[in-house]
């Protein structure tokens, strides 16, 4: 997930249960709206591309279908 955020600029990739580097973070957020408002755009950007239901959806019925499509040819 932190080579996500890293990649797309869409966060500040702090370490899991380090308290002060996510207060830094948001310190650091909070004092920088041009950067704060520019990263939410990457965010939901990303989240579009990536993380769409439909794209996964499909993606997931791709699968299934060559699944069973191994299945059957056994």
């Amino acid at each position: 997930v932190s080579e996500l955020i890293a990649e797309h600029k869409c966060g500040i990739p702090v370490p899991p249960e380090n308290v002060v580097a996510f207060a830094n973070a948001l310190e650091e957020l909070y004092g920088d709206r041009e950067t704060r408002l520019a990263m939410g755009k990457q965010a939901r950007r990303l989240a579009e591309e990536q993380f769409d239901r439909k794209k996964l959806a499909d993606q997931l019925v791709d699968v299934l279908e060559k699944v069973v499509e191994l299945r059957t040819q056994q």
